[in-house]
Parts: structure tokens; sequence; C-alpha cells
């Protein structure tokens, strides 16, 4: 009786366990870094020149109202914390922006930033 008992507590918090670990579809909206460093940090020439860039290719997506509304390439914050992401998906892989590759000088441009270390200050 103690055993079957035992037995049945571990596969409940087995499974509780495994519950409490599953991921989500929905990213938090908020900033990763809010009122952080990030966002009252004076942005460097590298910074900038990305910005700008997501701001012509992937802010019609990549903002609240749109396709991609928990990634918001308005803030800098977000964008320093997605600097690997943005590189993989839009120099390393190609796949960013949908409607097709970044020219190489944008690839060249994103490089740069994120060996220069992907912050803001860059």
């Amino acid at each position: 009786m103690k055993s079957t008992r035992f037995i049945l507590l571990t596969l409940c918090f087995l499974i509780l366990f495994a519950l409490s670990c599953s991921k989500t579809d929905t990213a938090p909206t908020t900033p990763p870094n809010p009122g952080g460093t990030c966002s009252t940090a004076t942005p460097g020439t590298l910074f900038k020149e990305v910005k700008t860039l997501l701001a012509n290719n992937c802010v019609s997506c990549h903002n609240p109202n749109g396709q991609m509304p928990n990634v918001d390439f308005r803030d800098n914050c977000v964008i320093q914390t997605k600097a690997a992401q943005i590189k993989e998906r839009a120099v390393d892989l190609g796949t960013m922006p949908p409607s097709g590759p970044l020219s190489k000088a944008d690839k060249d441009k994103i490089t740069t930033w994120v060996a220069a270390g992907g912050k803001v200050t860059d």
C-alpha cells in the first residue's frame, strides 16, 4: 500500500514538474530590460546603422501591431537583446526578412555591430 502511494505521488510530482516546464507560445511584450541601461544609453554609430536598417526592413512586422508583436524592433533594449538572433536570421541563414535577403552592405553592418559587442552603445 505504501509503495503504491509513493508511486502515485511520484507520478503526480513528475507530471506537475513537466507541466511547469512547458513553454508557451507567447513571449512577454515588455522590453527585456525595461528602464535598464540600454534604454538610456547613447546609441553608438554601429547601433544607429543597424536600427535604421531594421526600421527599413523589419519594423513593419516586428512591432506591437505587426505579425511579430512580441518583438518590437523600435525598442533599443529589444534590439540589443536580440543581436545574435538578428545576425543569425538575417545574415547567417538569410531567412529574414521574408521579402528577400538583405544587401551585402546591410549584412556587413549587422555583422560588424554584433562583432563589436551588439550593444546600444556600439
